[in-house]
């Protein structure tokens, strides 16, 4: 997982920052016959700060952009049958927008 943060010019309220988490498809074996699949998955988060006093600030956050659809699978061969099972999840970008206050 990769992170970054920036606060723009000094003087200025507003701090911009996102991540990045990225996992590697691979396939595993199971047994001599059956193995799993797992498609490469990434995702991107980011959001905008801007404190507008001391105690106060706004928020706006984007979870989950990025590449929408990554899979999961198994296969099993037995030299007479192959099998395969495929998933494709959708994943959806999500919006925040958050006023944050410390009591």
């Amino acid at each position: 997982m990769e992170q970054a943060d920036y606060r723009l010019r000094r003087g200025t309220p507003l701090t911009v920052g996102g991540n990045l988490n990225w996992t590697p498809g691979y396939d595993t074996r199971l047994s001599e016959t059956q193995s799993a699949l797992q498609g490469r998955k990434r995702v991107f988060d980011a959001y905008a700060l801007w404190v507008m006093q001391p105690g106060m600030q706004l928020r706006l956050a984007a979870s989950k952009s990025g590449p929408a659809d990554y899979f999961t699978g198994s296969a099993l061969d037995d030299g007479l049958l192959r099998e395969t099972a495929q998933t494709v999840t959708h994943s959806f970008v999500n919006w925040q927008l958050r006023l944050e206050l410390k009591l």
